[in-house]
């Protein structure tokens, strides 16, 4: 029986490719408009949200890039509260108190940026902008709202205070084009309907 299941070298080479073209589609957005940016890749000292780092004057945006080969797969609570997690929410707090740190004087915003979806009880403390709910941010929120917020808060350490600022800086960009879509969208959309540029992009990845 032949598996369909995708090879692990295979996955690992796929993100790779995913967050270097999310970088290239990031930095042509900020070029066409006309913004003034520094981007770094692998940025030093930045913990979980090193994949990208954009500083610009008055704001810093660092992303977590992941890619998931399945088009069906979805985080769940269990993918932030578990430590063997590469998306465990501590590593996400400790990196936010990094970031916050180096860049002081400037607005942060964490970015998990992803192909996946939400399960449906993430997606219920969630706005339509991929930030938490004021609510849950407040705890105004009850029952399995206030269960989730308060495993999530035990689990990073931080004061009341500091976890709902924490909380407030996080977006989730979730359902993000898979990596033929963004290819696409990169060459047809970007480089050759805004910029004039015709080429393949195969040879540039």
């Amino acid at each position: 029986m032949i598996s369909n299941k995708p090879k692990k070298g295979s996955s690992i080479r796929k993100g790779f490719e995913y967050q270097d073209l999310t970088a290239l589609r990031l930095a042509l957005e900020l070029y066409i408009q006309r913004q003034e940016y520094q981007l770094s890749i692998e940025h030093d000292e930045a913990g979980s949200f090193d994949d990208i780092v954009i500083e610009h004057t008055d704001r810093v945006d660092a992303y977590q890039v992941k890619y998931a080969v399945s088009p069906n797969d979805v985080y769940t609570l269990d993918d932030f509260t578990n430590p063997n997690s590469k998306v465990y929410f501590k590593k996400f707090s400790d990196s936010w108190f990094s970031l916050k740190q180096q860049y002081p004087s400037k607005r942060l915003t964490l970015h998990l940026l992803t192909n996946r979806a939400l399960d449906a009880e993430l997606s219920r403390v969630i706005n339509s902008e991929g930030c938490f709910l004021k609510k849950f941010v407040e705890g105004g929120q009850y029952k399995r709202p206030r269960e989730i917020r308060q495993e999530l808060r035990t689990i990073t350490h931080l004061t009341e205070t500091d976890f709902q600022e924490f909380l407030y800086c996080f977006q989730f960009q979730t359902n993000q084009r898979n990596l033929d879509e963004l290819k696409q969208y990169i060459q047809a959309d970007l480089l050759d309907h805004q910029l004039g540029i015709v080429t393949v992009l195969s040879t540039m990845t």
